[in-house]
């Protein structure tokens, strides 16, 4: 069974801790998931939006050797796993408000808790739990706008979070037993 961290863990994720860590009035914020095939339109602000940009391949954190699961000496054999596919995966978090004091009180507490890196809590396909390292980008950037006659406060960052593709591929491989005691002729030191 997969016991892989890809972007539909991570999203669950990030909404859990966004809507734990910051409040407006005592309450959770709304945290949506956007989808690169919908429009985003919505007029219930406050609220954070979460997007995964892009994953790329982390060839740094990448061993290729496969690992000994097991092995029967009776039938010569080992099971070994693949190793993990490690990726990065790459998010954008929104914080939308119509009003400055929201948007002042959502970036700060974000801020406060991420800082420039932390541990993200999640749940494997196999609902274990595991964490992944996430990073700032420290690109953290203003960007707003005007929606129907009204001003919307915009403000936005990237991370990149740590990942593993782990889907337990098993292989039987023969193993060997036996080494024949051999001599090696030692050279003599002249006497």
């Amino acid at each position: 069974m997969s016991e892989s961290v890809w972007f539909e863990q991570v999203d669950i994720a990030f909404k859990k801790l966004l809507q734990r860590v910051i409040q407006i009035d005592g309450k959770p914020v709304k945290v949506v998931i956007r989808k690169p095939d919908e429009d985003f339109n919505t007029e219930d602000y406050p609220l954070v939006s979460i997007y995964n940009l892009y994953d790329r391949f982390s060839k740094i954190r990448y061993s290729s050797e496969p690992i000994v699961i097991s092995k029967n000496e009776e039938a010569n054999s080992l099971v070994l796993e693949d190793s993990a596919l490690p990726f990065d995966l790459f998010y954008q978090i929104d914080f939308w408000a119509t009003l400055q004091t929201d948007m002042n009180s959502m970036t700060r507490q974000w801020k406060a808790f991420s800082k420039s890196w932390f541990n993200l809590d999640v749940s494997d396909m196999s609902d274990i739990a595991r964490s992944c390292f996430v990073l700032s980008r420290n690109d953290f950037n203003k960007s707003d706008l005007m929606q129907n006659g009204r001003r919307l406060f915009h403000s936005f960052g990237t991370y990149k979070v740590q990942v593993e593709l782990d889907e337990k591929v098993h292989n039987v491989v023969p193993m060997v037993t036996y080494t024949p005691d051999v001599k090696v002729n030692e050279e003599s030191d002249g006497d």
